[in-house]
């Protein structure tokens, strides 16, 4: 369970991270309330292994502090249960950082009743004007679960070699979207275990990741998820 959650926030700062502040700070995030935005996510060898369901609940504005509020439906295929969480966007002062305080309360995440879980990431740079071959900055998270003063788990994820490979278009179930694409190497950090990844992720104005690739530290294929529906508009 514990894995589960914060491979669950590894993945949020992934997308959340990867905005930097700009003229419109959800730029590559949904932009609609009430619309929904499905993705299916694959093992390598094309079979499917969740599903997620990812909703723009409510968009507020006060001052120079803007807020995006989300709810996640992820249901896994293997065992066929649903985990439905909430976490928020905010843009103030032209810098993006995030609220996960809803999902903690959710009874699917009882075990960390009374835990503290806290994030440190880096902004990490995305284009304005996004050219292929363009280099990005590097950039770090580490998420750190306590418990009365104890710390329980340290998990460090340092992003780096990420640049711009394409601007181009992709194709999935749900249209077709011009996205930018953008690499990177990752290694994940828990403990005395270390574990080096790379991925890559196309991005649309508006709608978020349309497809993301993960690869193993040989560069092999090991898992991908796909935009596969946009309910609501």
């Amino acid at each position: 369970m514990k894995h589960t959650l914060l491979l669950f926030i590894v993945a949020i700062l992934f997308s959340i991270s990867s905005v930097n502040a700009q003229e419109n700070c959800f730029e590559y995030f949904p932009q609609k309330k009430g619309v929904s935005y499905e993705t299916k996510s694959y093992d390598k060898k094309d079979k499917l292994t969740g599903t997620e369901v990812q909703t723009l609940t409510k968009r507020t504005q006060d001052g120079n502090k803007e807020q995006v509020d989300f709810t996640v439906e992820s249901t896994s295929s293997e065992t066929d249960t649903t985990i439905v969480t909430d976490f928020s966007i905010i843009c103030e002062d032209g810098k993006v950082y995030f609220d996960l305080s809803g999902q903690l309360n959710k009874e699917q995440f009882a075990a960390y009743e009374g835990m503290d879980i806290e994030i440190d990431a880096d902004n990490v740079e995305f284009p304005k004007n996004p050219v292929a071959g363009q280099a990005l900055g590097d950039g770090s998270i580490i998420a750190k679960v306590t418990s009365n003063g104890s710390l329980i788990m340290t998990l460090t994820v340092n992003i780096k070699n990420r640049k711009v490979d394409a601007i181009e278009k992709i194709t999935t179930p749900a249209g077709t979207f011009e996205c930018v694409k953008i690499s990177y190497d990752a290694e994940k950090e828990m403990g005395f275990m270390s574990v080096k990844t790379s991925g890559a992720d196309w991005y649309s104005k508006g709608t978020g990741i349309v497809r993301s690739e993960a690869y193993n530290k040989k560069g092999k294929l090991t898992s991908y998820s796909i935009l596969t529906k946009i309910s609501g508009e």
